[in-house]
């Protein structure tokens, strides 16, 4: 059973962003992902990518809604701007950089930790 600080850490991700698709299996991510993982590295950059993408979305003045969906890589997330009319605008990923790093992303300057792609 997970801690009260994840199980909170998701259902704040939840309210913050629109997690679309595989619900379960997010929330499972998040709190392994946003819980765990975070806390064994000492590290902040989820919450701090999950902010980045809510002031995009604020930014937009209603435009955009930032959806969150599974990635392939562990412990990572993809996210696109979505239009009321569904149109998409920005796609991107907040990709989790571990050791080893599962991401298949180039990094110049590697490091432990989530950062935002697109």
């Amino acid at each position: 059973m997970p801690d009260a600080s994840i199980s909170e850490y998701t259902k704040n991700c939840y309210k913050q962003l629109k997690i679309t698709g595989y619900e379960n299996q997010m929330s499972g991510t998040l709190r392994q992902g946003g819980g765990n993982t975070r806390k064994s590295i000492g590290d902040n950059t989820l919450q701090q990518c999950i902010e980045q993408l809510q002031q995009w979305e604020k930014n937009s003045n209603g435009k955009y809604e930032i959806e969150l969906y599974r990635d392939f890589a562990p412990h990572s997330f993809g996210f696109a701007e979505r239009t009321p009319d569904g149109r998409t605008g920005v796609v991107g990923g907040v990709l989790y950089h571990g050791r080893p790093d599962e991401s298949y992303a180039v990094m110049l300057n590697p490091f432990h930790g989530w950062s935002i792609h697109t």
